[in-house]
């Protein structure tokens, strides 16, 4: 019994299966192609809705804080003492951890 010598010829590649017609040709192979590019898309979509969630939120918190920047910085526009040294304010401040 002798075992058969393979060449270059037996060798399988994805060109000689794309040419092949039991690849290219059936209705079903087109499907299935179909039904796994229209995956990827709904994927894709979902992924695309959740990001712009996330940059919808980082959003409304720049925002937020930009608010609250501009409260402090009006506080400390209309306070007289907040200008003045440290060491000529009524009372010290203390800073506990």
């Amino acid at each position: 019994m002798a075992i058969p010598i393979h060449g270059v010829r037996q060798i399988r590649t994805l060109s000689g299966i794309k040419r092949s017609s039991a690849q290219g040709s059936d209705r079903h192979v087109h499907q299935f192609r179909l039904a796994a590019l229209e995956l990827e898309c709904s994927r894709l979509v979902n992924e695309k809705r959740a990001a712009e969630k996330r940059i919808r939120g980082i959003l409304a918190r720049i925002t937020e804080i930009r608010h609250k920047m501009q409260e402090h910085r009006e506080v400390l526009d209309r306070d007289p003492t907040a200008s003045e040294a440290p060491s000529l304010r009524r009372t010290p401040r203390v800073l506990r951890y």
